[in-house]
């Protein structure tokens, strides 16, 4: 089986693409799954089981500048629903239920947000997770193109369960493409780190759609993955 899936794209009104990647279940329930701020699609990778076994396919974007999708100057969190109804409308998607990993949980609160009543489902998980910024994305951007196995290696070296969670082989592989394509444009992920600094000193958007936090850290969340997808359909 492929670390990640082939991705696709969806046209903006602004002609930016937006990339995306299915994981899961390609003919189940979809939810959007929205990255944290170090890494882009391939990390839902290590959902892949869970998701299959749930009947799910997890429809995967990687925000602009992340992956394939393009770099969007002057970036706002609230762009993000915007781009997400377009690739739901792309994909003929009515109503959304939305997970989000680490950082990812300012864009989906911010979805939830703006397309309510769209968006039926909310799971937001490890929202607390620590991801750097400034200065430590910068560091950690030269250490994943100078040795990405051992850049990964480095993230996990003192968090033993996430380590063994992430585990070898294809865990492994895909925690590193995740890393590759989330500095592939070191500046997306300086972006994304001011974004949420920014979104977590002011009050966050209030929303209709039933919404449920999961705590722990980035990768505790694989353990419970059948449990969060149970519970978003």
């Amino acid at each position: 089986m492929p670390i990640f899936r082939t991705t696709r794209a969806v046209a903006l009104p602004d002609r930016r693409l937006l990339s995306f990647a299915r994981y899961g279940d390609p003919g189940g329930v979809p939810v959007v799954a929205l990255h944290g701020g170090i890494h882009a699609h391939p990390i839902w990778r290590l959902a892949d089981g869970a998701a299959r076994r749930r009947n799910i396919c997890l429809v995967a974007p990687d925000r602009p500048g992340y992956g394939s999708s393009t770099v969007q100057r002057g970036r706002r969190i609230l762009d993000t629903p915007g781009d997400l109804a377009v690739l739901a409308d792309a994909l003929g998607l009515d109503d959304l239920a939305v997970v989000t990993v680490g950082g990812g949980a300012v864009y989906g609160l911010a979805t939830a947000h703006c397309l309510q009543p769209r968006v039926r489902r909310l799971a937001i998980v490890a929202p607390a997770e620590a991801e750097p910024g400034g200065a430590a994305v910068r560091r950690l951007a030269d250490a994943v193109r100078q040795d990405v196995r051992a850049a990964g290696d480095a993230l996990l070296a003192d968090r033993p369960l996430d380590r063994a969670l992430v585990g070898d082989g294809e865990g492994r592989d895909a925690h590193e493409a995740a890393l590759a394509l989330a500095f592939a444009d070191p500046s997306a992920a300086i972006v994304d780190a001011r974004l949420r600094d920014l979104a977590w000193s002011r009050r966050l958007p209030s929303t209709s759609a039933r919404t449920r936090v999961w705590g722990g850290s980035a990768y505790a969340w694989l353990a419970d993955m059948d449990l969060v997808l149970r519970w978003l359909c």
